[in-house]
């Protein structure tokens, strides 16, 4: 059926409806319309009119890939009217993983991708349909073990992203925008809650973050806690940030600083609380080995990190010697060149250290124009 992994999306364990059905939650979509039926239409879409063909289906997808995230789409403005007012209203579930949400869409590319002929293509349609085709199927591989890296890390956090989202992504142009803003933060202390249930299943699984990770994320979630919510960062960044726009009065102003300020008291900074109180009690189960060997499918996790980042199926062991054998024969190179120059004694390091020395201009004048000069001669 053409349509088939669309349809399993409506079905599937990270639609809106099931979502509901497993954590015992409303679903807040605010259409009774299948989110399937939109995709299927926009499908159909990309293959008629002036949009029509592998152009079309990459427009498509990405587009799509967006709609999943309301984070990337206030990032970039992605859509507009209607549609971008309410992705600027909205902050992503963190009851699963963003790459698990993405396996539908990633599946249904993949169909849309076969339906066309490669041998009616051109060389740099080949290309483009290859390079989509491989950063679809690398999604699939690495979406099993997205719990791996540990939602509440201390780069890239659910605690750390819904701040910078708020303090950073989110425009602030108009009154709209605060109004909307104001939706998000409503949204914030529930979003970390879910995170957090979410980070336990994980630990459940065995997945539990190497002691280090912890202790930083447990630092950041003391950091945000450490004022009083009418200086808490997301307050202060809404002052700061509506200050000089041009058409907001002085009572609308301080009427949105109020309601910030009583969200972050009473919902976002409860729910803050109750994550740091979590990793307070899971640290003294957490190790200091950061490997992802340690873990339940750590070897499997890490070679599907490989192959995402390195574009390479080898196998880390193949590509630790392919490593050696670089260095030997780099090593043995710099070994010709030296001793071509004179240099004889002592290791490749210690004669290339030696040589280097030699080279830095003298202390005290300005090294630019003797440096010049030596450039220039070299190209001469």
């Amino acid at each position: 059926m053409r349509f088939s992994t669309c349809q399993a999306w409506s079905n599937s364990r990270h639609s809106p409806r099931s979502l509901a059905r497993r954590t015992g939650s409303k679903c807040h979509c605010k259409s009774t319309v299948d989110p399937a039926d939109g995709m299927r239409r926009r499908w159909n879409q990309a293959h008629r009119g002036k949009h029509a063909g592998l152009w079309g289906v990459g427009r498509t997808l990405a587009a799509e890939r967006v709609r999943l995230s309301p984070h990337l789409a206030t990032l970039w403005q992605y859509f507009s009217g209607a549609e971008q007012q309410a992705m600027d209203r909205q902050l992503r579930t963190e009851r699963v993983g963003f790459s698990s949400m993405r396996v539908p869409l990633a599946m249904t590319g993949l169909a849309q991708l076969e339906r066309f002929d490669a041998a009616r293509l051109t060389p740099s349609q080949r290309i483009e349909a290859a390079t989509v085709r491989w950063f679809l199927q690398s999604e699939l591989r690495t979406a099993p073990y997205e719990d791996h890296t540990f939602n509440f890390n201390q780069f890239r956090g659910t605690h750390l992203d819904i701040v910078w989202v708020l303090t950073t992504a989110h425009p602030m142009r108009r009154t709209s925008d605060i109004d909307s803003w104001l939706a998000r933060l409503e949204l914030f202390g529930g979003r970390i809650d879910e995170g957090r249930g979410r980070a336990q299943a994980a630990v459940d699984r065995g997945l539990l973050p190497p002691r280090f990770i912890l202790e930083r994320s447990r630092v950041q979630v003391a950091a945000f806690l450490a004022p009083a919510a009418a200086q808490n960062v997301m307050v202060e960044s809404l002052k700061r940030r509506s200050a000089s726009m041009p058409d907001l009065d002085a009572a609308t102003r301080e009427a949105a600083v109020a309601r910030a300020t009583l969200l972050v008291e009473t919902q976002v900074r409860p729910a803050f609380q109750r994550l740091g109180q979590w990793m307070d009690e899971l640290l003294p189960r957490c190790g200091d080995d950061a490997g992802l060997w340690r873990l339940p499918d750590g070897e499997a996790a890490y070679a599907a990190a490989l192959a995402a980042n390195t574009t390479t199926l080898m196998s880390a062991r193949e590509i630790h010697d392919t490593g050696l054998r670089e260095v030997a024969r780099i090593e043995a190179e710099m070994d010709r060149v030296l001793r071509g120059l004179g240099r004889t004694q002592g290791s490749v390091n210690e004669r290339f250290a030696t040589v280097e020395k030699e080279l830095q201009p003298p202390p005290g004048a300005d090294p630019r124009p003797a440096l010049l000069a030596r450039y220039e001669a070299y190209v001469r």
